[in-house]
């Protein structure tokens, strides 16, 4: 076993499965936990994380967009960066930030904003 890191955050340790590959069931969650299209956010910082289906892969290669930023009162978000993760990666991601405190919120800004 050995521990895994998503986007810099140690999460859960892998195990090696015989014949090769690993186990990550640990992170498995279900997707309509993320949903088509979810919000996380750091209750401590609001740093925020926006996570929304690639449509054109979903088909044969589900992937998920993660924008992350900052909403701002009486602003446009601050959009820092926006990745593109396969969609085991991204529910990982999701549970892991669960685990560390962050919290499922409503829309923090409108779809058409762009980073």
């Amino acid at each position: 076993m050995y521990p895994r890191q998503v986007h810099g955050i140690r999460s859960l340790p892998l195990r090696h499965l015989p014949g090769g590959g690993v186990d990550d069931s640990a992170f498995a969650i279900a997707t309509t936990t993320m949903r088509q299209h979810g919000w996380i956010q750091d209750p401590q910082t609001t740093d925020t994380k926006r996570f929304h289906r690639d449509e054109k892969s979903w088909p044969r290669d589900p992937r998920v967009f993660v924008d992350s930023g900052r909403p701002l009162p009486g602003e446009p978000p601050l959009l820092k960066t926006r990745v593109h993760l396969r969609k085991e990666t991204a529910e990982q991601l999701w549970r892991e930030l669960q685990r560390v405190g962050w919290k499922v919120v409503t829309p923090q800004w409108g779809a058409d904003a762009d980073v």
